[in-house]
């Protein structure tokens, strides 16, 4: 930190001759004029005997909640001064109005009386009831937990847990942020569209509700300035924010200016953090550390869902009194454990085009480790004259979320994916092929296989495939050797493993993680003792090789266009912001692949800004042929091994 302060010293020797110290102290009620013979020199000599004097006496490798308190002033007063500048004068009224949305508790069960009919809707029913009887029982504690199997409805459930505690603060107090958060964009768009319809009477403004990630309108009102909209956007102006872990633990975590300024807002709202066992172990420690503190300091309360709880939240409360006896009542399918004999790809391959006629009238998910093998899999059964719905990063995101809602309406069909899929998309499939990988994403892909109880119970096969020419497994390429390993101890020896066994499995697992992997110890330490620490999205997702991004321009033509004379707007400021208007409708066209040697983007797209080569280009307008909805991005070569998370933003 003092050397960040240090850094500094240029700018505040700019800045420090220009305060008008007497006026200041007027603004801030307390006599700061002794200061007016102060010099840069002086306050940065000042600030790091300051916080020497702070580690020495209270040891804060560990304070927390220091760092949360500096946080939290600075998001003020950054917010403050981006808004004399963001936010235009005839805007300011409705930038400065407090949230009022009226959000009725009620709506929920209102909403429910309007569902059809379904056979786990009885459980569906007892899980809420045992969500309100747990919210009672812990109602002081104010971090919590909701472990249940998938299909329980749990974005209702949250729903109930979040305008429950809106409802309940104080006439006098403004109604806390609302914030859900969501590991994937396809689980954030079926989210965004049920909030929606669940609050359709309530008579909702413009910005009441926004989402926030990169594929998200830029637009926050109808009436407002331009650069108001992106204002009250970055700064979650709203009553109801749904955004992506990667956004959330930016504004928590993130030291940068655009990230902070969403701190605040924070420390006065109740959190859902939807399928938390996205957030990797290496981010457990941070996360346990932070997440009390938060809530302990602000008025702040979180609620962590998950049929596969990690439990890296020892302190919470978990709402649901006893766990294992909704996994018990849960018979909609069974692990079949079939990757202990290791199969070639094109062994699968023949095997899945000989079952296509046992597949017949069924709904089938074929579910990969890699965009290859996944795309060898596409290939096989297209050949043999099936219908394929294929779901990878190879197809952009537009196409992925269209698939999604034909595999949602259709009668019967063979979807082949990679992972992508398997955490809180709303498919209900009879069968699911899974190729080997972590126990976590096993179970939440299972989730997928009948899913709304409907059918005779399915079957979850996990296999475990390999190169044909070489010894090595598609699941290398993704998942590490303790997460492959553990899941292999906790499976055991056993052939089948029925639903209802399968809760105490996750547990096993948790437990054993937590003793084989790293917890981020060291990265708490340096966080909250001010050192510099990975990047927050290189924590979350892992490192990343180099990134080439094809945008598949051919299926929004006028973009090219737009982007060029965005690009010649003459101020750089509004140029930024005509850019990032775009930035939405750019990343609904986007595949994303890896730099591998011997890719030259030339080959295929042209390159933008024009002029532009190699690494100085922003990103690739693929020229036509290239790219299919059906089959995605084709380049004819090797250009990714591993899946690319293009749906994590």
């Amino acid at each position: 930190m003092v050397d960040g302060l240090l850094k500094s010293q240029e700018v505040l020797s700019c800045q420090v001759p220009e305060v008008n110290w007497e006026v200041l102290s007027e603004e801030v009620d307390r006599d700061l004029r002794s200061l007016s013979g102060w010099t840069a020199e002086d306050f940065l000599d000042d600030a790091c005997d300051q916080l020497d004097k702070h580690f020495h006496v209270i040891g804060a490798a560990r304070d927390v909640a220091f760092r949360l308190r500096v946080q939290f002033a600075f998001s003020l007063l950054l917010e403050a001064d981006k808004a004399f500048l963001a936010v235009h004068p005839c805007d300011l009224p409705r930038y400065l109005a407090p949230r009022r949305a009226h959000l009725d508790p009620g709506v929920v069960q209102r909403f429910l009386a309007q569902k059809p009919a379904s056979d786990v809707n009885p459980l569906r029913e007892a899980a809420r009831r045992e969500l309100l009887a747990g919210m009672a029982r812990h109602a002081e504690k104010r971090v919590q937990t909701l472990t249940l199997p998938t299909g329980t409805g749990k974005t209702l459930l949250a729903a109930t847990w979040v305008l429950h505690h809106r409802a309940n603060r104080a006439e006098n107090e403004p109604p806390p942020l609302v914030l859900v958060v969501l590991p994937f964009l396809s689980i954030i768009d079926q989210t965004v569209r049920e909030y929606r319809e669940l609050f359709k009477e309530s008579g909702l403004e413009d910005g009441d509700l926004i989402s926030y990630h990169s594929l998200s309108d830029r637009t926050y009102a109808r009436d407002l300035e331009d650069r108001s909209q992106d204002f009250l956007l970055d700064t979650w102006h709203s009553s109801v924010v749904i955004t992506t872990f990667d956004q959330f633990l930016l504004a928590l975590l993130s030291p940068k200016g655009r990230h902070q300024m969403r701190f605040h807002h924070l420390a006065d709202a109740v959190i859902v953090l939807d399928e938390v066992q996205a957030l990797p172990p290496c981010l457990w420690a941070l996360v346990r550390a932070v997440l009390p503190t938060l809530v302990h300091q602000g008025n702040t309360r979180v609620l962590a869902m998950s049929a596969t709880n990690p439990g890296f939240l020892p302190d919470a409360a978990e709402l649901a009194s006893d766990p294992t006896t909704f996994f018990r009542q849960m018979r909609r399918y069974q692990l079949v454990l079939r990757h202990r004999t290791r199969m070639k790809l094109s062994e699968f391959v023949q095997e899945c085009v000989r079952r296509l006629c046992e597949w017949n009238g069924q709904k089938v998910l074929i579910t990969l480790n890699t965009r290859r093998s996944a795309r060898a899999v596409r290939e096989a059964l297209r050949g043999a004259g099936a219908t394929v719905e294929f779901i990878t990063a190879d197809v952009n995101p537009h196409d992925r979320l269209a698939a999604i809602e034909r595999i949602k309406t259709a009668a019967s069909c063979v979807v082949v994916s990679t992972q992508c899929i398997e955490a809180g998309v709303d498919i209900d499939m009879h069968r699911v092929i899974r190729d080997f990988g972590p126990l976590d994403s096993l179970i939440q892909v299972a989730g997928r296989c009948n899913r709304n109880g409907g059918f005779s119970r399915g079957e979850v096969e996990v296999v475990c495939l390999e190169e044909d020419d070489r010894e090595t497994t598609f699941a290398s390429y993704i998942y590490d050797e303790v997460l492959r390993t553990v899941t292999a101890e906790v499976l055991g020896t056993s052939a089948e493993i029925p639903e209802e066994e399968v809760y105490p499995l996750t547990l096993d697992y948790f437990r054993r993680l937590a003793a084989s992997k790293d917890t981020g110890e060291e990265t708490l330490r340096k966080w909250a003792s001010w050192e510099t620490v990975d990047p927050i999205r290189e924590l979350f997702r892992g490192k990343q090789p180099r990134k080439v991004a094809f945008v598949v321009i051919e299926q929004d033509p006028s973009l090219r266009g737009e982007l060029l004379a965005a690009c010649e707007v003459p101020d750089r400021w509004e140029r930024r912001r005509a850019l990032r208007k775009l930035a939405a409708r750019l990343a609904q066209r986007t595949v994303t692949v890896y730099c591998r040697e011997g890719l030259d983007p030339e080959r295929y797209a042209d390159a933008f800004p024009p002029g532009k080569s190699g690494e100085e280009a922003w990103f690739w307008l693929l020229r036509t042929g290239l790219y299919t909805p059906e089959s995605g991005l084709d380049l004819g070569a090797r250009v990714s091994e591993e899946e690319g998370w293009g749906v994590i933003v």
